[in-house]
């Protein structure tokens, strides 16, 4: 019986979407001086030779692929598992800015495609199983940056809640109390 309520929590908490954002600042604010960073749901990376540097902007809540010393490289981020819901904006148009951003499936296959030509929101909202996004940045501007990524991971990829294991383990204890008394 037990064992029977511990796999239907388990898999109730797997199959709940759990919203995310990007918080670019765990990396650290300013020209990184780096081309990849890890922070928590993504691994962003700036792609050479376009793409040599990132930056995150001041409040953290956006960032940029810097190609020189302008928003004009080329990159992708890598989510740590599949998502849905995804939408972010674009920021800091200048005239002759343009990034084409496609949202990848975990098996390279093109989901979606987004011509961004102003400062804008970013809807991928309708997609899933978005593994991966790749910006191809051909501006003459100053670049965009992107930010207030919102999203859901995809129910398997969900990890499972921190109160979780707390809540297994104490109905752990009150069965073993009760075969024991």
């Amino acid at each position: 019986m037990l064992k029977a309520i511990f796999t239907c929590i388990a898999m109730t908490c797997a199959s709940i979407a759990q919203a995310a954002t990007l918080d670019f600042g765990e990396a650290g604010t300013g020209f990184l001086g780096t081309t990849q960073i890890s922070i928590t749901g993504a691994t962003v990376t700036a792609l050479p030779p376009s793409g040599d540097n990132l930056f995150v902007f001041s409040p953290s809540d956006r960032f940029c692929f810097i190609m020189g010393n302008v928003c004009e490289g080329d990159g992708e981020i890598d989510f740590n598992g599949t998502v849905s819901g995804l939408t972010f904006t674009s920021e800091g148009f200048n005239p002759g800015d343009f990034t084409v951003i496609s949202a990848l499936a975990s098996g390279g296959g093109v989901l979606g495609t987004v011509n961004v030509t102003t400062n804008m929101l970013i809807d991928f909202s309708g997609l899933s199983g978005i593994s991966k996004l790749m910006f191809d940045d051909s501006s003459t501007g100053a670049g965009f940056s992107f930010g207030a990524f919102s999203f859901e991971f995809d129910g398997s990829d969900v990890p499972l809640p921190a109160a979780a294991p707390l809540m297994l383990l104490g109905l752990g204890f009150l069965a073993r109390r009760r075969l024991t008394a």
